[in-house]
């Protein structure tokens, strides 16, 4: 093919949105990145409970205390889909309500080691801030809603004192 006769096709947002969409429905789990409270990037998979229109994710995990404290004073968290399908910026807030375990087959309980009643199994509500996926080496995304952007790198030391 000629360059004179290629043609480009054109994807508008809402196509890149029904994508990212799509890649999150046909998962069961996702890995979730946040910094710990030692200034680290952590990963944590966590059990996919369900997914809404607007892409917000509803997932199961186990927290212990420190990953609790840390996650409530930041909860900008990065979730990698379908082995690095997608990828998200997100944030996530611990959900008291635990009416989505409920969904979950005897199995999943097994294969996870732990029993509905246990304290430490928490329900996330993730809502995506933006998310992207690439086709080939072509990177698309798609902005839910604005956030205010982080002014220092992921997981920097605390912020430097200004000099004047």
């Amino acid at each position: 093919m000629a360059l004179g006769t290629a043609t480009i096709q054109m994807q508008c947002p809402e196509q890149h949105r029904e994508r990212l969409h799509d890649l999150v429905k046909a998962t069961r789990a996702v890995l979730v990145l946040s910094c710990s409270s030692g200034e680290r990037v952590v990963g944590q998979p966590m059990l996919l409970l369900r997914t809404a229109d607007d892409t917000t994710l509803y997932v199961a995990t186990a927290l212990d205390a420190d990953e609790l404290v840390t996650l409530a004073s930041d909860p900008r968290v990065t979730v990698v889909v379908g082995a690095g399908a997608a990828l998200f910026d997100a944030e996530a807030v611990v959900l008291r309500e635990r009416e989505l375990l409920d969904g979950l087959p005897r199995e999943a309980w097994k294969l996870w080691g732990r029993k509905k009643s246990d304290p430490s199994i928490k329900v996330l509500e993730i809502r995506p801030i933006e998310g992207a996926y690439w086709a080939g080496s072509c990177r698309h995304s798609y902005q839910y809603r604005s956030a205010p952007r982080r002014v220092a790198a992921l997981c920097d030391a605390a912020p430097m004192a200004m000099e004047g």
